[in-house]
C-alpha cells in the first residue's frame, strides 16, 4: 500500500470527487457554494508552479483519500486578515487518524517555504486543539455565515502567547 501527495494537475479527474466532498463538509460556511463552484474553485489550482491558488491530494494505491490547499483568500468575511490560507485540508474517514492531515499541513508548510511565504492562517470550525499541536496559534474567532470559526496562524507571533482564545 502506498501513500501520495500529488499536486491536483496530476490527477485532474479527482476533482469533481473532491469537489463534492469538500461541498458536502463546508457549504455552510458560505452563502451560495454550490458543487458547481467547488469544482470550478478546485480546477482552477491546477498549475503546478504557483505559489499560492494551488491544491495537493492524497492519494493511497492511486485512489483519492484527501487534500489539501493554499489560497490567497479563504472566506469573504476574512478579506480583511492577509493570507496565504491552508485551507481545504480534508481527509476520507477511512483513512483518519493515521497521520494523513499531519502530512498534508506538513506539505504545505514546506511549500510556502520554498515560496518564501512567511506567514499562514486559516480557520477551523473544530480542529483548533489539534492544529494547535502541529504548532498552529488561535489568533481570532469570526462568524462565517452563522457559524463560529477559529482564525489560527503559522509560525505563531513571537509577541503573543499560544495559550489559546481570550
Amino acid at each position: 500500500m502506498t501513500l501520495q501527495i500529488v499536486h491536483a494537475s496530476a490527477q485532474p479527474c479527482c476533482l469533481p470527487t473532491l469537489a463534492e466532498w469538500h461541498h458536502r463538509e463546508w457549504a455552510h460556511l458560505y452563502a451560495d457554494w454550490t458543487p458547481s463552484v467547488a469544482l470550478a474553485e478546485l480546477q482552477s489550482h491546477v498549475d503546478a508552479n504557483a505559489s499560492v491558488d494551488t491544491t495537493w491530494l492524497a492519494l493511497h494505491d492511486n485512489h483519492l483519500c484527501g487534500s489539501v490547499s493554499l489560497i490567497r483568500e479563504d472566506a469573504p468575511a476574512l478579506k480583511h486578515l492577509n493570507g496565504p490560507w491552508l485551507a481545504s485540508l480534508w481527509v476520507h474517514p477511512e483513512h483518519r487518524r493515521h497521520g494523513l492531515g499531519a502530512r498534508l499541513v506538513k506539505h504545505v508548510l514546506h511549500h510556502a517555504q520554498q515560496h518564501a511565504l512567511t506567514q499562514l492562517r486559516l480557520f477551523t470550525v473544530d480542529g483548533e486543539a489539534w492544529y494547535r499541536a502541529l504548532g498552529w496559534q488561535f489568533e481570532q474567532r469570526a462568524d462565517l455565515n452563522g457559524s463560529q470559526v477559529v482564525i489560527m496562524r503559522y509560525p505563531p507571533a513571537l509577541d503573543s502567547p499560544s495559550t489559546g482564545a481570550p
